[in-house]
């Protein structure tokens, strides 16, 4: 039987610690694998968000269901404690909302229209009912009545 050198197996945190580039005051940053802009981290044949497993293991308590880990800084990469929270999807979307850095418009992913035709159609609702202009723009009547009342496209009021 060989003696030597016997290859060392590194524990989850020595290896987390090795993908992850520490700065005094800002984010600290993951190193290692990347999906949809987060940090992805293999633990027990698992993959799990990075900024997860940082909040593992510098807190305790549990992560309840249905609360997700949070980032205060906006920085999926970012893994730094005091930059994580626990919230809801529910606080996550009024967090971002409250930042401003939600898709509008034309921009968001399930516009059917655009800036332009919008400002067009409440021009034209003038004259026009919110029927005939849903079915003119090929959009729901409810569609149509939001954008109307300011309920959607309120950057263009």
């Amino acid at each position: 039987m060989p003696t030597g050198i016997y290859k060392r197996q590194f524990t989850a945190e020595e290896r987390f610690w090795a993908k992850v580039k520490k700065t005094l005051f800002g984010c600290w940053e993951w190193q290692g694998a990347i999906a949809d802009g987060y940090g992805i981290f293999r633990v027990a044949g698992k993959n799990i968000g990075a900024h997860v497993f940082s909040w593992k293991l510098h807190n305790s308590e549990p992560i309840p269901k249905g609360i997700n880990v949070l980032h205060e800084c906006d920085n999926r990469r970012c893994v730094r404690p005091s930059h994580l929270w626990l919230g809801t999807q529910a606080d996550n979307i009024k967090d971002c909302v409250a930042k401003n850095r939600h898709e509008k418009g034309e921009a968001h992913w399930a516009a059917k229209l655009t800036d332009a035709i919008v400002i067009k159609i409440r021009s034209e609702a003038k004259t026009q009912s919110g029927h005939t202009l849903a079915k003119k723009y090929n959009v729901t009547y409810r569609t149509i009545r939001y954008l109307l009342r300011g309920d959607t496209w309120k950057h263009l009021k």
